[in-house]
């Protein structure tokens, strides 16, 4: 079954054998181009949605941010707050974790001074309403940073015949090509919502063949997967 969201209630998220282990070696490369716009994120309140298991709500609060994650799988949500609990660090015990939908956001309006939404949006059948819910939390002049996957035929065979069916560097299901995003869509829906200050480019993943080495860095072709933000004015 393609885009199978039960996947992740039952993979581990935090064992480096599992298919899961990729997306936590990628938020360095991510945050080198979120951080030109957030120099410091100490003391920000952040909303992570679709947090999963706390790989990104983790890396913001270890960098000094009020971090809120959110996620409508319970397990993954369990998973995120017996990790965090274990590392026996008070910036990461400070993380509150939330069982939720991206769709419908339990918070006030203007609640949040950045929201970051990565390997998400690709999952989600009404990704533009989650959008808005995010633009609706944020505070004026706060940003939006996202990464997802561009929909064509190139990126369909990567991420599922290659990535899931024959090398199974992702769990098989993960994916459904259909409902990748090109990036036009995603600027003219933010545009349509009011956001100013766009800009995506590409984000590429290099990997050794044991997949123990990750590279990622945003910039150039956005042919498979591109990074982005938005600013709320």
């Amino acid at each position: 079954m393609a885009n199978d969201l039960t996947l992740y209630d039952k993979l581990e998220w935090w064992s480096d054998d599992s298919p899961l282990a990729l997306l936590r070696k990628l938020n360095p490369g991510r945050f080198r181009y979120f951080d030109q716009k957030v120099p410091s994120w100490q003391g920000l309140r952040v909303l992570d949605a679709g947090c999963g298991g706390g790989f990104t709500s983790e890396f913001l609060a270890a960098r000094g941010a009020q971090v809120t994650g959110i996620d409508p799988s319970v397990a993954s949500i369990d998973a995120a707050k017996l990790h965090a609990a274990e590392q026996k660090n008070p910036s990461l015990a400070s993380i509150r974790y939330i069982v939720g939908s991206a769709t419908e956001l339990p918070f006030e309006s203007g609640t949040f001074d950045a929201a970051v939404c990565v390997d998400v949006l690709e999952h989600i059948p009404r990704w533009p309403l989650a959008l808005a819910e995010l633009r609706r939390v944020l505070r004026p002049g706060g940003w939006l940073f996202f990464d997802t996957i561009n929909r064509n035929p190139l990126s369909a065979f990567v991420f599922v015949p290659l990535l899931e069916r024959t090398l199974g560097w992702i769990a098989p299901g993960t994916h459904d090509p259909k409902m990748f995003i090109k990036p036009p869509e995603m600027r003219l829906a933010l545009e349509g919502m009011g956001f100013q200050n766009i800009h995506m480019t590409g984000f590429h993943v290099g990997l050794s063949l044991t997949k123990r080495q990750v590279t990622s860095f945003a910039g150039g072709p956005t042919s498979l997967m591109y990074i982005g933000r938005a600013q709320r004015t």
